[in-house]
């Protein structure tokens, strides 16, 4: 985060893997003196249980957890029932969407 910050144009947004790293950049912008979302905005990704909370306020993407299994699952049985193991693999989609919290605001430049 101290790299990123430290560039001569600093990002007004960023992205982060998950939940848990969004929560971390959050901690290290404040102890930078920066606000989220009035300096920057911050997007995590999963949608964990913190993220509703009034002291974090993160956006976050989600996805249902329980179709991505259902879909590996599937897969996977028919990969291990095939009698040809060469097969090409398949791509699957999995719907997701952001939940807008207070994380997020339009950037100042």
């Amino acid at each position: 985060m101290d790299q990123l910050m430290a560039l001569d144009q600093p990002p007004t947004a960023i992205l982060l893997g998950n939940d848990w790293m969004a929560m971390g950049a959050m901690q290290a912008l404040t102890k930078r003196g920066l606000s989220v979302p009035e300096d920057v905005s911050l997007i995590g990704h999963d949608d964990l249980w913190f993220c509703a909370d009034p002291t974090m306020n993160l956006s976050s993407i989600h996805r249902d957890e329980s179709e991505l299994v259902a879909q590996a699952i599937e897969l996977l049985i028919a990969q291990i029932q095939s009698k040809d193991q060469s097969q090409t693999p398949e791509e699957r989609f999995v719907p997701a969407q952001v939940i807008w919290r207070q994380s997020v605001a339009q950037a100042k430049r």
